[in-house]
């Protein structure tokens, strides 16, 4: 039988062996057709899924795209743990985008100024504060002059502490709430609160002309607590009345142990009034054991110190003109006191008028319904009232002007009429005269208005030495101003 494979010589059969390997070849030609066109197809289906829109895989993996999208969400919006959202890129895996605010922006919730702090929206709609506000709102105050507010005082029957207003609260500016540092978003108008202006606290600057600070002669003080009051309160329906019947007067200034540089207190003061065109008038208040031991006590420590003080006070005067007042109740009502009080009072009017020739000192003569006009001439003899000019009646109470110049008539009598000593009344309350009572009577009114023109030879000048509003010790705290009481004195 033939060979197949091999020829008739025995040797392989070669155009067999080239018909077997043509068949192989194309055998894998056509294994290999298949094959690439099953993974040709498969490529072009995975190609038309990755060009589909992103919304198309919602739809094939609704969890994967809930999941995406509260990632999205919470870069945005989400309340971070800390006050503030972080500044470096470190931080953050890319840089969040924050939305603009709308109105479907829920409150409370953290939105991002572009001083890239975290702000709270409040769940009023509002602005965010950058603290909480109080009882009310407090605005910025605006620039007040330099001048400062003088040390305030008391008056007889009334405690040695500075006037505070009562019924008021607003003679102390609140504090003003710093300006926030972040800057929120704007809320629509239509959710938005309207801006309220807050009430300003700061008191109003004096007046600075000389014709309205002087009132027949004498110093307004711009600085009684009735004058701060009306301009700290001008909305205030009884402010115009306040000030104009009884701030825009000449009332004097107190001085005593709660000045802590009298010297400077009673320059300052001093200056002021003669920048002015006015007379100032000083009310001294500092005796040892001053109202004994009343609702005024205090005072210095003893004679000593009283000099002392008083040689500061001459030094305040600088030798110009002004009106001193020297000590209320100091002779009416000195049952605590010896010999010693009138050597101290006597000393000081010869300190005072030595070093000050243009000022006109008055000593404490009690009202015409408290001690007699002969007792009480012999008590002003003994503390030195004839080398002053004369004394003074009727500071913190109600009685007429007429019947308190017939008692300083009495007592110059008492005294011999001595050649320059004159009498001056306190007229600030005594509009409707007394009633018997003395601490705080209801239907009581302002008296004259403070001049040295009174028509009387032996009165010097009508002042007022109690300011018509502060207190008795009745109604409130003595020396405290209470608004309705000074408005009820302006109207009698």
């Amino acid at each position: 039988m033939d060979n197949p494979v091999r020829d008739a010589n025995g040797a392989p059969n070669k155009h067999l062996i080239w018909l077997l390997i043509g068949g192989a070849l194309l055998f894998a030609f056509v294994a290999g057709y298949f094959v690439s066109t099953s993974l040709g197809g498969g490529d072009a289906e995975q190609a038309v899924a990755t060009d589909a829109p992103t919304d198309a895989l919602a739809f094939e993996d609704p969890a994967s795209a809930s999941a995406a999208d509260q990632a999205s969400t919470d870069t945005t919006v989400s309340e971070p743990a800390s006050s503030s959202v972080p500044n470096t890129v470190d931080e953050q895996p890319a840089p969040a985008e924050v939305p603009e605010p709308d109105e479907d922006l829920p409150q409370g919730a953290f939105t991002v100024s572009d001083s890239g702090e975290a702000d709270t929206l409040p769940v009023d709609g509002s602005s965010p504060a950058s603290e909480p506000s109080g009882s009310e709102p407090a605005a910025p105050a605006p620039s007040t002059p330099s001048t400062t507010a003088p040390s305030t005082s008391p008056e007889p029957n009334s405690p040695a502490t500075t006037q505070a207003a009562t019924n008021s609260g607003t003679n102390n500016p609140r504090p003003n709430n710093p300006t926030p540092t972040t800057t929120a978003p704007a809320t629509p108008a239509s959710t938005a609160a309207p801006a309220t202006a807050a009430p300003t606290t700061t008191a109003a600057p004096p007046p600075t002309t000389a014709a309205a600070r002087t009132s027949g002669g004498f110093y307004v003080d711009p600085y009684n607590s009735a004058a701060q009051w009306a301009r700290n309160n001008a909305s205030d329906p009884r402010a115009a009345t306040i000030s104009s019947q009884i701030g825009s007067q000449a009332i004097a200034r107190w001085f005593g142990d709660w000045n802590g540089n009298v010297r400077s207190d009673v320059n300052q003061y001093v200056t002021e009034a003669h920048a002015a065109g006015g007379i100032p008038v000083l009310v001294v208040y500092n005796i040892p054991d001053r109202d004994c031991g009343q609702h005024s006590s205090g005072g210095a420590a003893n004679a000593g110190a009283y000099a002392q003080w008083i040689n500061e006070v001459t030094a305040g005067l600088g030798g110009r003109q002004a009106t001193i007042v020297l000590e209320p109740d100091s002779l009416a009502l000195n049952d605590c006191a010896g010999p010693e009080r009138d050597g101290s009072i006597s000393s000081a009017v010869t300190t005072i008028k030595s070093s000050c020739g243009e000022c006109q000192v008055y000593l404490d003569a009690g009202h015409s319904n408290w001690v007699g006009a002969g007792e009480m001439a012999n008590r002003l003899r003994n503390a030195g009232v004839l080398n002053a000019d004369g004394f003074f009646t009727n500071v913190s109470n109600y009685q007429t002007t007429s019947a308190e110049a017939a008692f300083g008539q009495q007592v110059l009598n008492a005294l011999g009429n001595p050649a320059g000593l004159a009498q001056v009344i306190d007229t600030s309350r005594n509009g409707n005269g007394a009633n018997g009572e003395w601490c705080d009577p209801a239907g009581r009114a302002i008296g004259e208005a403070p001049t040295p023109n009174t028509g009387r030879s032996t009165v010097d000048a009508y002042i007022w030495i109690k300011v018509p509003g502060e207190a008795d010790g009745c109604l409130a705290g003595a020396g405290q101003f209470v608004p309705q009481r000074a408005f009820d004195l302006a109207r009698g």
